[in-house]
């Protein structure tokens, strides 16, 4: 499909729902990223808080692993689709554990380093208005990115639905 046809697939969509599909897009592609394949090839799933590790067995990816986002989304829109602060985290951390922060902190720096935390730190509060093109361009951006990891590990059994 080529991009124009893509772009118009989005030209009726608001900004809240163009908002709402990229986060699941984001966050797909963010849960694929954060996968490992072992050389026996199990493909596991990481939590950055706790460390825990899953084995991947069927097509969806488990519902106790999540795209967890250390700042939140609906209080920093800035770093709402930031790939540093978006990470795969267990359902436990997330939910239970609100975010399960200090491990979740220990957990960044150790995966991207201080310098990536500072900056995700000075870009929380700036302000950010995305407009319909910037959405729809995150939206096909992680879906092609998603389709591409997919590829990379060589799960094609794994949907994106």
């Amino acid at each position: 499909m080529d991009k124009d046809l893509r772009v118009k697939r989005y030209d009726g969509k608001t900004i809240d729902q163009l908002k709402s599909i990229a986060r699941r897009w984001v966050n797909k592609y963010v849960q694929l990223r954060d996968l490992e394949k072992t050389p026996s090839g199990d493909i596991l799933a990481r939590c950055i808080s706790c460390k825990r590790w899953w084995i991947i067995t069927g097509p969806y990816m488990p519902k106790d692993f999540h795209a967890g986002h250390y700042f939140k989304e609906d209080r920093h829109e800035s770093v709402r689709y930031n790939h540093v602060n978006i990470n795969g985290q267990c359902s436990y951390c997330n939910r239970r554990l609100s975010g399960n922060g200090a491990e979740y902190h220990d957990g960044l720096i150790m995966k991207y380093g201080q310098s990536a935390y500072d900056k995700l730190v000075l870009e929380k509060n700036q302000i950010e208005k995305y407009t319909h093109s910037e959405l729809v361009e995150i939206i096909i951006c992680h879906i092609k990115l998603s389709k591409e990891r997919i590829k990379e590990l060589d799960v094609s059994w794994l949907t994106l639905n």
